[in-house]
């Protein structure tokens, strides 16, 4: 649904977790990439802007592009900045299309044009002079014998509303009811409903005749009318109607002349399975586009408590990157969003088919969670994890919280594969204990680290530099963390010219430059005690021990011949000579990646990609049925490419309700009611959003008097019970 220009004249926008999750402030710098954020409804994601954010435009060529672009074209700092839309074709002609301001501390809103300020103005003027006007008509009165006058009292706005609705209802002289029983009396003959009883009629041309007519309405009157013809000349002579005849056809009217309004249509039922940032971001986008008011949106999530990812997968240490759940807490808090957690989805206590019973529109948003595995001899022995495993102990998942892996009987540790959530293990392993305390990490894994004396942490990838999946925030996170030194292999980087870094997209470029650096200059720190360690082109072979890890033996790779070294899809095979490389560890962590489950047998599925099988985001031969998230793209991306693609899908699904694609569309359905009696009648216990606010309260609070912004509840019983007492407390 387009939104109007009227329309945007009278929103704004704002998104100040922006500068605490990017730890920056408002300034020239800031506001134009703070107004590009994808979230920002004036924000066009067509623009040239967006194209090179995602990598498809460089900088370099984006002054001889064409098509519309946002630039600063004037800034107060700190108070206002103006942001300009416009269309460029190519580097000679640019055309303002539109202006919007930022105001501090980041509100933005669009600027009106001189059309805009004219017409409202005109508009103002015109209705404060009908108000005189009317006003003024209300103070002329007329007198039989003076005629007409002006009262001299003054009277108010406020006054002349109250005359004008009690005037209506009240008749003051004899003319009015004269009028009055006149005009009725000729909607009764206009309006005459169906004669109960005969009508008997005698009439001649010269002596009087009495016609007697019985009419029923609404209640019994009888009216006698006597006729006198004289010289062909009708003269009436009416009765004065009783106060009872007049409300009787007062009524009448009223009945016969009120159609009563259309009934409105059902509410559309929405659910949206998974409560991370696809389902909320996905929940924020559909209520900008479908109408709050006849829509309401189900967010189900199988444990007590909302926000997924954000709770349970960004780093402890990643406070910054949490405050995106203040945002989340909005969307849950609107009048038309329901969170129902402790529901889980598995096609055996609840189905997808019996959801469709509630729900007029189903979206799953429930990511990636199984971790891929090697497929080697050894991965199966004790303090051998996947990533999964390892961050949801630190982070307090409860079904990976007892984890207990061994920390203190070794000083390294090797990490499978170089993603983000690879860097993110390494840097919980080596960040200093005192800076742990300072964070919501669970007090479980703080004790097991406290006595951690691993010093090597060894990162290892099949393939080279350039196809590394982390981020260079993570990287530098690494790089700058105390009492830690990296150390990597010069030789990995010697095809890396300066010339071809000057090729590579913005973001390739920033992290390649940042390795070089690292590599080629080092750091010098003070009092270093722990290193870290990349290692490319090794592939793991078989991991090594009895009855617990001892060691992992990598092949040796090489990139297939002839193939692209810069190419994010570089090709790989085991090296020529066969040569292998062994290290000692005591602890391994696999983070190679994350595949989908398929949650109901009902649900199309593709088993090797681990992925729903979907068409731009509907799912195959499941009308009314769509997926968005890693669910549906495969586990790739960060935070920040879900908004993006959550405002896409939910595009597309306000496209197919205007075009009548979804089925049952006008059936009357019982939406989160529905499936709240249907969890209790197989004794599941649904969990409201004001249950999730009592499990926040006492985590925080018991999170203050350990020093920290909270101490996670890591067992869902314990949620329950928490719940269930403070709901009796409450009662007494």
């Amino acid at each position: 649904m387009e939104l109007s220009k009227e329309q945007l004249l009278e929103r704004n926008f704002s998104d100040l977790s922006w500068f605490q999750q990017y730890n920056v402030q408002l300034n020239a710098e800031t506001a134009l990439p703070y107004f590009c954020s994808l979230g920002n409804p004036f924000y066009d994601r067509t623009s040239l802007n967006q194209q090179v954010n995602m990598g498809g435009l460089s900088l370099a060529s984006i002054h001889q592009a064409t098509g519309i672009e946002y630039a600063l074209i004037h800034c107060q700092e700190p108070i206002l900045f103006v942001i300009r839309k416009q269309y460029k074709d190519g580097s000679n002609e640019i055309r303002p299309l539109q202006e919007y301001y930022i105001v501090a501390p980041g509100y933005i809103y669009q600027a009106p044009d001189a059309s805009d300020v004219i017409s409202h103005r005109l508009l103002a003027a015109v209705y404060h002079f009908g108000r005189a006007f009317d006003e003024a008509s209300q103070q002329a009165a007329y007198h039989p014998s003076s005629g007409y006058y002006w009262k001299s009292n003054t009277s108010t706005a406020d006054d002349f509303d109250r005359k004008e609705s009690t005037s209506k209802d009240k008749i003051v002289t004899y003319q009015q009811r004269y009028r009055f029983d006149n005009l009725f009396r000729h909607y009764i003959d206009r309006f005459r409903p169906k004669p109960q009883s005969t009508i008997t009629a005698s009439t001649t041309q010269t002596a009087p005749t009495t016609t007697t007519i019985h009419t029923t309405a609404t209640a019994t009157t009888t009216t006698t009318v006597s006729t006198t013809s004289t010289n062909n000349n009708v003269a009436a002579t009416t009765a004065v109607t009783t106060t009872a005849e007049r409300q009787a056809i007062t009524t009448f009217i009223c009945r016969s002349l009120t159609t009563k309004p259309p009934l409105s249509p059902p509410p559309t039922r929405i659910c949206i399975v998974g409560s991370g940032p696809a389902g909320f971001y996905l929940t924020q986008n559909l209520l900008k586009l479908l109408d709050s008011k006849t829509t309401t949106i189900d967010i189900l999530e199988k444990l007590p408590v909302p926000f997924g990812l954000v709770r349970y997968g960004v780093a402890p240490d990643h406070p910054e990157v949490k405050n995106v759940i203040n945002t989340f807490t909005k969307i849950a808090e609107h009048p038309s969003v329901r969170f129902i957690g402790n529901i889980h989805i598995d096609g055996v206590s609840i189905s997808l088919k019996q959801l469709q019973e509630f729900y007029h529109i189903i979206i799953l948003a429930y990511g990636s969670s199984i971790e891929k595995g090697l497929n080697i001899p050894g991965e199966n022995l004790p303090n051998v994890y996947s990533a999964k495993s390892f961050v949801g102990w630190y982070n307090g998942v409860p079904e990976t919280s007892q984890l207990n892996p061994k920390l203190d009987h070794t000083e390294t540790a090797v990490i499978i594969g170089m993603g983000n959530v690879a860097l993110d293990c390494a840097r919980i392993l080596l960040t200093p204990i005192d800076d742990l305390y300072k964070t919501d990490i669970t007090e479980q894994s703080l004790e097991i680290l406290k006595h951690s004396r691993i010093k090597h942490v060894m990162l290892y990838a099949r393939r080279g530099p350039l196809q590394v999946s982390f981020t260079i925030k993570e990287l530098r996170e690494l790089v700058q963390l105390k009492h830690t030194m990296p150390k990597l292999d010069l030789q990995d980087f010697s095809q890396i010219t300066q010339e071809k870094l000057d090729k590579m997209e913005r973001p390739r470029k920033r992290l390649t430059d940042l390795l070089l650096k690292t590599v080629n200059k080092g750091l010098i720190k003070e009092s270093v005690s722990k290193y870290w360690y990349l290692k490319f082109f090794r592939a793991p072979k078989r991991i090594l021990g009895a009855d617990h890890v001892e060691g992992v033996e990598f092949d040796i790779t090489e990139p297939i011949k002839d193939s692209d070294c810069f190419s994010e899809n570089l090709q790989v095979q085991l090296s020529e000579d066969k040569r292998t490389d062994t290290i000692d560890c005591g602890l391994v962590i696999k983070s190679v990646g994350y595949h989908g489950l398929q949650i109901d047998p009902w649900l199309p599925f593709d088993v090797t990609r681990g992925i729903i099988l979907n068409t731009q985001s509907r799912i195959h031969d499941r009308p009314g049925m769509y997926c968005v998230g890693w669910i549906g793209r495969g586990a790739r991306g960060v935070i920040v490419d879900t908004t993006s693609e959550s405002y896409v899908v939910a595009k597309r699904i306000v496209e197919d309700v205007k075009l009548n694609l979804i089925p049952n569309l006008n059936d009357i359905k019982s939406g989160g009611d529905g499936l709240v009696e249907l969890a209790h009648t197989k004794h599941i216990k649904p969990i409201a959003y004001i249950d999730w606010k009592l499990i926040d309260k006492y985590e925080i609070q018991n999170g203050m008097t350990k020093g920290k912004p909270r101490e996670k509840i890591v067992n869902v019983e314990k949620m329950l019970e928490l719940i269930t007492a403070s709901k009796k407390t409450n009662e007494q």
